[in-house]
């Protein structure tokens, strides 16, 4: 995702064509738009298109180009988790938008016959919520999804801000586009509380997400600290000087973005790498690739924070020596705790009760995707 461009190899092809030599020109990567496909074939870049990961995130992907359904075909991230999931799990291959890719084997154990169709209320307009509605839907049950924000989206709503997050913009568009073609019924700018919904449906879905851990450091709670999607969101609101307390993916891909918009950022974090629990196939090297790009991104490594002030954040290097770094801003990015005791209060409301994503346990859209799947079958 951090190449902006989705075929990024096809000009390579185009020339080698363009030369006149007598070779059959085909080309891999990035493929998954039909028309793109056909375009490129039609203006003479190549003779024909190959794909891999279209198949992988849409086993049907033959079908749904027959058939002419171009807005049926899930978008890849290309997290390149179908090469392993991380660095401690390499040889565990998923896809983070096909949770039965890896997982055909049991899958067929898994799914129970509808008995009848439910009236089902989801609460959380997030990917979770959006997923869970398609799959409840696509099984026969009436769905209403309740979202409390003015749109769909939840925690993948910062994607619209972020050109490098484009992948993820491109899924959470598709799912709205689900949600509409199936009649879902949807209720935004809605706050449901256990009251609006107890006695009205069949089962009750939590799907509220999570909500960012702050950690406990003197002047956490200073004006100038903000977490890391409202950053991304708000970005007009933050300082020149930023330092973003935490390196993990989020961590990083924030302090990225606010580097390219012109502040000059530094990351600290506990550990001896960035990023560390980024897919480690491929993914992590381009990841690096990218912020090592861009001259105003820095990081500290081995690092603890200790203090935050109006003008700067003190931490301890790993032989225990302060440091302090200027920041007018300071963005937080340690982890997400789960909103458990929010979605617990909808026990009850339903003969049936669930809780799915992030307010289970914070993962990502694969871990998210698995459970929201295994869950509606």
């Amino acid at each position: 995702p951090f190449e902006l461009n989705p075929t990024p190899f096809l000009e390579m092809a185009a020339r080698i064509k363009a030369a006149g030599l007598d070779f059959v020109v085909s080309n891999v990567g990035g493929f998954f738009d039909p028309e793109a496909a056909d375009r490129a074939i039609a203006e003479g870049k190549l003779d024909m298109v190959a794909m891999a990961r279209a198949w992988i995130s849409n086993p049907n992907y033959g079908e749904l180009v027959y058939r002419g359904q171009k807005e049926d075909i899930v978008p890849c991230l290309r997290c390149n988790k179908c090469h392993g999931r991380s660095m401690r799990d390499v040889l565990t291959t998923v896809c983070s938008v096909n949770p039965k890719f890896g997982f055909e084997a049991v899958d067929r154990y898994l799914v129970t016959p509808v008995e009848s169709s439910k009236n089902i209320a989801v609460i959380g307009g997030g990917p979770g919520g959006m997923r869970m509605a398609l799959y409840l839907s696509d099984r026969g049950h009436k769905v209403t999804i309740f979202e409390a924000e003015a749109q769909l989206g939840g925690a993948i709503k910062h994607a619209d801000y972020v050109d490098f997050k484009w992948t993820l913009r491109d899924y959470k568009a598709y799912l709205i586009r689900q949600v509409e073609k199936r009649g879902i019924t949807v209720v935004l700018n809605t706050r449901i509380t256990p009251s609006m919904v107890e006695g009205r449906y069949d089962a009750v879905i939590a799907a509220i997400g999570a909500r960012p851990l702050i950690p406990d450091i003197p002047g956490v709670d200073g004006s100038n600290v903000t977490v890391a999607t409202d950053a991304i969101i708000h970005s007009e609101k933050i300082g020149s000087n930023v330092v973003v307390i935490g390196g993990g993916e989020v961590g990083v891909e924030t302090g990225m973005f606010l580097a390219q918009q012109g502040r000059n950022v530094t990351v600290i974090e506990m550990r001896d790498q960035l990023a560390a629990d980024a897919t480690f196939m491929h993914y992590r090297s381009m990841f690096q690739a990218a912020w090592e790009a861009i001259p105003s991104f820095h990081s500290v490594l081995n690092a603890t924070a200790k203090r935050i002030t109006e003008d700067c954040v003190t931490y301890t290097d790993k032989d225990g020596v302060e440091h302090a770094i200027p920041a007018d801003s300071v963005i937080l990015s340690v982890g997400m705790r789960a909103k458990s005791e929010e979605a617990l209060a909808f026990y009850g409301t339903a003969e049936r009760f669930y809780m799915v994503g992030d307010c289970k346990q914070p993962g990502t859209i694969q871990t998210t995707n698995r459970n929201v799947y295994a869950t509606a079958m």
